[in-house]
This record gives structure tokens, C-alpha cells and sequence, in this order.
């Protein structure tokens, strides 16, 4: 008996020393580059093709992108993405006897393939996009508090369950498992569903959702498949991505079965990256938030250049916290003669070479742009 319990706890011991836990650095990158990777936590094996064992984890740090071509993830094995990183899969991910938690985005542009009783946990803040099918094989266990958006099929076998108090979206759904204690056969095709109850399809579908920077507003749009019992739209801002206000609502449809389009301008922008969220609110109070998106602003007086005419040398001012920007001064041909990348005070050009003229000065950011006039004597 002493032997047996010996053999026993040996066995644990070397079943965890044997586990390897795996942080990327923080710069993010690709999965098969060493650089991804701090130097006492590199996996030995690391390929665009990933394959962890035997209770080995790998852990995102914060704010980081990370991108492979395949992962397949065994025995006990773990990932762990928080709130705001992403893992990006280029095809497909396996997991068999392994489990994932997504507090970020992970995108996996092929699918997801979970069986021997695998488990996703997605929190309120996660995100899990698929570009092709999720087969959930017997027994898999799904807790989602997020949204799950699939643009295949959504296969769940016996035994496979899907709870918790997020959406889930897809191109058609089949098996015999549950989602949100309702038999995954019984729901309809292209509707997104979360949890009421039991699986009950979302009042108001959201099409798109976007913001655009304009010359002196950020324009918010988004465009509805369906309304139900939809009250109104309520639009916030936030300058982190965490404190929002209300800076408007929108009066919404009440029901419809037609695609409609919504706009409102935010003639008051904040200067730099904004965030801004979608509320829906129902006649009878409920409410659902959908995705966060940003933009960047940049106001025309908070950049100083100078001289006006130039002659050997132009400067470039950022008065204000914009942020960083890229610069681009083109002749009147449209060829670009001077160009810089990631401005974020001040610089001052050499054009003493450039033929005098006029020329545009185009200051852009990730999706604001403002033109100048520059004359060169």
C-alpha cells in the first residue's frame, strides 16, 4: 500500500515538473519568432504549426498581438488571453483535453475544433471571431459571457453545452448539445442568440457598427438586420476605452424585419483616440452593448507650421495631445518628396533641395487626415 501511494505522488510530481508555463514578451509578434518570446520561457519546439502537451500553459500579456498559422493544444494544456491582447490563428485551432480563456479577442480565421472534453471560458470582455466552423465534439463544455461570432457552422455533439450570459452568432447551427439550455437543433440559421430563459434570439441584430473621422466631426454609423421591441440607441464616448459617457441617443425602429440605417455626428470630438460603444435599449427597459470601436481626431488648430511661405526648412508643430501621426509633403504632380512616420511633438523638414512651388503637407492618422497648402519660395 506504502509503494502504491509512493508511485502515486511521485507520479504528480513529475507530471508537474514536466509542465512549462509560457509568457510572450511584451512586444508581441509572431508566434515562431524568438524575439515573441522571453528568453526563459521560449517553448523548445516553437513553430508557425504550435502544438502544446502535458499541462503545459501559455500566457498573453497585456496589450500584445500575437499571430501563428496553427495551434493544437493537449493534455491539459492551457492559453490564456487577457482583456486586452489578441491571439490571431491563421487556420484552425484543436483542442483535445485542453482548455482556453478568452478575457481578449482571439481570432481564428479557419476554425475551432474541441473534443474529450475541452473547455472555452469566454468572459464579459472577450471576444472570439471564427471565420469558419466550431465543431464542438462530445462532452466539450462552453461558458460564454462575451460574444461569439461565427461565420460557418456551429456543431455541438452530445453531451457538448454552451451557458452563461453572452451571444452567440452563426451561419447555421446542427448536433445534438445545448446552447443556453435550449437543443441546438431547434435554433434558427443566421440568428444570434443569448441566454433569456433558454436560447432566445437578440431583439435588435447589429449589421455594422463604425465611426469615421471628418474634417471637423466624427461620424458614428451602424445598420440594424432586425428590430424587435427596440426603444432606442444610446451613444458613448470614452478617451481610454474604459470610462464612457453618453453623448446621445437615437430613436430606434421599435420592430422591423427590414435593414435600416442609423447616423449620428459628433460635432465635439475629443482630440486624439476616441472609443465609442452602442447601447440598445428595449421598451421595457432591457439593454445589450455592442462592440467597442475607435477613431482618431485630429484638430486643425492644434497644429502649428511654420514659415508660411517656406524657403529651406518647414516645421511642424503638434500643439495638443493627438497622438501619433504620419506626414507626407507631395509636389503638385502627386509625388511624395518628403515623408515621416510616428510624429508625435515636433519636427522640422529640409525641403532647401525641393524645387520652389507649391505643395500639399498631408498630417494622417490611423483614420483622420488633414491637408495643408505649403508654398516653397
Amino acid at each position: 500500500m506504502k509503494t502504491l501511494i509512493l508511485i502515486t505522488v511521485l507520479s504528480f510530481i513529475l507530471l508537474n515538473l514536466s509542465a512549462a508555463n509560457y509568457t510572450t514578451a511584451g512586444t508581441g509578434g509572431q508566434w515562431n519568432l524568438n524575439a515573441t518570446w522571453g528568453v526563459a520561457s521560449f517553448p523548445d519546439d516553437a513553430t508557425d504549426n504550435a502544438t502544446l502537451n502535458n499541462n503545459d500553459s501559455v500566457w498573453l500579456p497585456a496589450g500584445v498581438t500575437i499571430r501563428v498559422s496553427l495551434i493544437t493544444f493537449n493534455n491539459n494544456s492551457k492559453l490564456f488571453i487577457p482583456e486586452t491582447s489578441e491571439l490571431i490563428v491563421d487556420s484552425i485551432a484543436v483542442l483535445n483535453n485542453a482548455d482556453f480563456y478568452v478575457d481578449g479577442t482571439l481570432t481564428l480565421y479557419g476554425g475551432i475544433n474541441m473534443r474529450n472534453n475541452s473547455t472555452l471560458d469566454i468572459s464579459l470582455t472577450g471576444v472570439l471571431d471564427i471565420g469558419g466552423d466550431f465543431v464542438g465534439s462530445n462532452g466539450v463544455s462552453i461558458t460564454n459571457d462575451g460574444d461569439l461570432n461565427i461565420a460557418g457552422d456551429l456543431y455541438l455533439g452530445t453531451g457538448a453545452t454552451m451557458t452563461g450570459a453572452g451571444t452567440v452568432s452563426a451561419g447555421t447551427y446542427s448536433g445534438t448539445g445545448t446552447v443556453f439550455g435550449t437543443s441546438i437543433g431547434t435554433l434558427l440559421d443566421g440568428e444570434t442568440y443569448y441566454d433569456n430563459g433558454g436560447a432566445t434570439p437578440l431583439p435588435v441584430e447589429i449589421i455594422s457598427f463604425s465611426v469615421v473621422s471628418r474634417k471637423s466631426a466624427i461620424s458614428v454609423k451602424w445598420q440594424t438586420a432586425s428590430e424587435e421591441n427596440n426603444d432606442y440607441f444610446t451613444i458613448e464616448r470614452s478617451a481610454d476605452g474604459i470610462t464612457f459617457e453618453i453623448i446621445a441617443t437615437v430613436k430606434g425602429a421599435g420592430n422591423s424585419k427590414e435593414e435600416l440605417s442609423y447616423s449620428y455626428n459628433d460635432n465635439n470630438p475629443l482630440t486624439g483616440t476616441s472609443y465609442y460603444r452602442l447601447k440598445q435599449t428595449d421598451y421595457n427597459g432591457d439593454f445589450e452593448y455592442f462592440s467597442v470601436v475607435s477613431a482618431s481626431f485630429i484638430r486643425e488648430d492644434f497644429i502649428n507650421i511654420s514659415p508660411m511661405p517656406a524657403t529651406t526648412e518647414l516645421t511642424v508643430n503638434l500643439l495638443g495631445e493627438i497622438g501619433q501621426v504620419d506626414l507626407q509633403l507631395v509636389n503638385i504632380n502627386g509625388a511624395i518628396v518628403k515623408s515621416l512616420k510616428g510624429l508625435e511633438n515636433y519636427t522640422t523638414l529640409d525641403i532647401s533641395e525641393l524645387p520652389k512651388g507649391m505643395y500639399f503637407l498631408t498630417i494622417s492618422s490611423e483614420n483622420s487626415r488633414i491637408v495643408k497648402q505649403i508654398i516653397l519660395q
